[in-house]
């Protein structure tokens, strides 16, 4: 034994350097292995104290708020512990389950049922399911605006509302129409646009089953059937049932006219006569007779035109009861009603003026 010692010493001494300095390495490492189970053996925890069977054992070592010393983390090799950092990664990012909810989200004793509005505004009893969407709320009541225009100093009461704010400074349009390629700034008018490429109108008139594609167009024609008219002229009194009509109204008061023609700058006090107006400029027509074909600048002649081809007369006498396509042709149409008096026996005038 001691010859076969020797000659091992002496096949040692016959390796090269780099190959004896890796042995005395080993040699005095300790194995890694056994160190890594006595660590394991001291963190184990008993059956009843988890369901090792369920769920993937990971071993975080976490160090509690009123610990002074810090945590004595494994010492595992790099693949272990680049697994392990992984595995803590993807639990961070993992989206928090119903049990995980906290009592800002549900009301203790009720957090499962997370369709439930337990959370009640004390101003207009409106409810709402989480506490952070009611304390938002709250702030329709109290006026307060936190998120500010950095640009025009508007004030906020919601980040989102600011950011779709924003853009009418910047222009953006981040919602392309996949259909015409008309571009919005609002997700919400984009959904209402592609409706006129669908033709869905999922609002329907309970009264009389007429369907709507926007909600506020059906609120609009339900005052035609209530006859409200929400909406007062401050100067003269008149109502309306429509805020654009008052808006419009308003401008007879002020002569207020905000829309230019680009090409001769003439004013308007509204959007559709400017649209009309440009026609005149630019020769476009793109109202077509579907019978004959011929083209118009404007709807309101279209319809007059429609006319001709269906015998339509609109317009009546009040007094003899005549019918007329066209209005031009009832005010040229002489009868008692636009004398101011009732219908004469011609003889009986003639019969005057002999006397």
């Amino acid at each position: 034994m001691e010859s076969h010692g020797e000659d091992i010493r002496e096949d040692e001494e016959d390796l090269p350097l780099e190959h004896q300095e890796w042995r005395s390495r080993v040699a005095q490492e300790e194995p890694r292995h056994l160190y890594i189970k006595e660590e394991e053996e001291e963190h184990s925890i008993s059956q009843e104290e988890a369901d090792i069977s369920t769920f993937p054992v990971i071993r975080v070592i976490v160090k509690n708020e009123d610990d002074e010393d810090e945590a004595q983390w494994p010492q595992l090799d790099d693949r272990q512990s680049v697994a392990t950092r992984r595995l803590e990664a993807e639990s961070l990012l993992a989206p928090l389950s119903d049990s995980d909810q906290t009592d800002d989200e549900y009301p203790k004793g009720d957090r499962s049922q997370k369709g439930s509005k337990d959370f009640q505004c004390s101003q207009c009893n409106k409810a709402f399911g989480r506490k952070r969407n009611l304390k938002t709320h709250m702030m329709v009541h109290t006026g307060e605006k936190p998120f500010i225009c950095s640009i025009c100093g508007g004030g906020f009461s919601l980040k989102g509302t600011l950011t779709i704010h924003m853009r009418t400074h910047t222009g953006e349009k981040p919602f392309p129409c996949e259909v015409c390629g008309e571009r919005f700034s609002q997700k919400v008018n984009l959904t209402k646009h592609m409706r006129k490429h669908t033709g869905e109108k999922p609002f329907p008139c309970s009264i009389c089953g007429e369907k709507f594609s926007q909600k506020g167009n059906l609120m609009i024609h339900m005052r035609w059937h209530t006859g409200e008219k929400p909406f007062g002229c401050p100067i003269c009194g008149e109502n309306f049932s429509q805020k654009g009509n008052l808006m419009i109204h308003v401008r007879t008061h002020t002569g207020e006219k905000p829309f230019p023609c680009e090409i001769c700058g003439q004013t308007f006090a509204r959007k559709d006569i400017l649209l009309k107006h440009t026609r005149t400029h630019t020769g476009e027509k793109p109202f077509t007779c579907s019978v004959c074909g011929e083209k118009f600048a404007q709807k309101g002649n279209l319809k007059t035109h429609t006319r001709k081809h269906t015998g339509e007369k609109p317009f009546s006498c009040s007094l003899c009861d005549k019918r007329f396509a066209y209005k031009y042709q009832l005010n040229k149409h002489k009868c008692g009603s636009e004398l101011g008096g009732s219908k004469s026996n011609p003889n009986e005038s003639s019969g005057r003026q002999k006397v």
